[in-house]
């Protein structure tokens, strides 16, 4: 289990491994870290797609945490992935997050800014029959400045999760939060989704918080979303 850090002043030709040899952008600790990893984020505005290809496991959690405090990386603030090059423009990428179908990933302390039509703030453009088995979003902020939703995930017909499934909890969902799933070909499943002690905005016609499930002939009903405080 290694501990990584980004910073506005570090470099991507740089180790990670310190405070004084951060990485400069958050996807190159995506592109490096292995189950159990932990990263640490410092203060500022990262105009980047971060995509997860690395998931964790059960028990080792990679997490992503923004330092707000300073105390790690020695950039205390607000921590932002940016979809603009430029706060006066439109959004140039889909989306701030690509979470690409991998689980067991922790998000803290980030706020997701922007997107284009094409997808969301938080996205998975590998979504089909993903449970997000221990995928959890806590205390960050997604901000959807297009007709799209804040947070959106297909579960499809992804299987009943072994743990905790998708977790957004004191979190602020700008936009909304939308979730797909669909009724299994053959036996009642249980989503395991909980979304708590969030402040959820719709905007531009969106609904808070949706969640939709397709029905399928001869199949098992999917459950298991909980929405509380």
């Amino acid at each position: 289990m290694t501990t990584y850090y980004v910073r506005k002043t570090g470099s991507d030709a740089a180790n990670g491994l310190s405070a004084g040899t951060a990485w400069l952008t958050i996807d190159k600790a995506a592109n490096t870290v292995a189950a159990g990893d932990t990263v640490y984020i410092g203060a500022g505005v990262y105009r980047e797609l971060v995509t997860m290809d690395t998931a964790g496991s059960v028990g080792s959690v990679i997490s992503y945490i923004g330092d707000i405090s300073g105390e790690q990386t020695g950039d205390g603030g607000l921590v932002v992935i940016s979809a603009h090059d430029n706060d006066r423009q439109s959004a140039t990428r889909a989306s701030c997050l690509d979470v690409n179908g991998k689980e067991f990933l922790l998000w803290k302390h980030i706020v997701f800014a922007g997107c284009t039509t094409a997808g969301a703030p938080v996205f998975s453009s590998v979504g089909t029959n993903t449970a997000y088995e221990g995928v959890i979003f806590r205390g960050c902020s997604a901000v959807s400045d297009t007709v799209q939703y804040a947070f959106s995930l297909d579960l499809h017909q992804a299987p009943t999760p072994t743990g905790e499934g998708l977790v957004i909890e004191d979190c602020v969902a700008f936009g909304g939060i939308k979730l797909t799933a669909a009724d299994n070909a053959t036996a009642e499943r249980n989503a395991k989704v909980r979304i708590s002690r969030s402040l959820v905005l719709a905007t531009r016609g969106q609904v808070g918080v949706y969640i939709t499930i397709d029905s399928h002939n001869a199949s098992g009903p999917c459950g298991g979303f909980t929405v509380e405080n």
